[in-house]
């Protein structure tokens, strides 16, 4: 059986409290493991304040949307009237170097790979979709 949720989130930083109240209630609703929700959360704060951040000249809402199965998660984020900003390819991070010898960005990018199964990325038309793929 599938279930989807899809809601729509003003493009503003302060939106991220409602997101993360949606995500609390779908992992009780449909009682998704505690790990996976921490996963969630992270991930999905990292490519929505990117999206917030990074594409100012969007007025669009970014949309959330989660297809709950059996044995995964599919979250879609997408965003309407932006520029191509592909996250399925992170940069490389060196996170055993230094404090002072890193760059800044790219980490977020790299956590997200880390505790999703599969990111992926499609951009059409002005509009971009980050699909996270999580099995439980």
């Amino acid at each position: 059986m599938q279930n989807i949720i899809e809601k729509n989130f003003a493009r503003e930083l302060g939106s991220l409290d409602q997101v993360f109240e949606v995500l609390e209630q779908i992992s009780r609703t449909y009682k998704l493991p505690e790990g996976s929700l921490y996963a969630f959360k992270l991930c999905i704060e990292e490519l929505f304040v990117n999206m917030v951040r990074y594409q100012p000249d969007s007025r669009h809402p970014v949309t959330l949307k989660m297809i709950i199965e059996e044995n995964k998660v599919t979250i879609l984020l997408v965003d309407h009237d932006v520029d191509r900003f592909d996250v399925s390819r992170p940069r490389e991070v060196k996170k055993d170097a230094p404090l002072e010898e890193r760059k800044p960005g790219g980490l977020g990018i790299y956590l997200v790979h880390q505790l999703m199964d599969r990111v992926l990325y499609d951009y059409k038309d002005r509009t971009s979709t980050v699909t996270l793929i999580k099995n439980l």
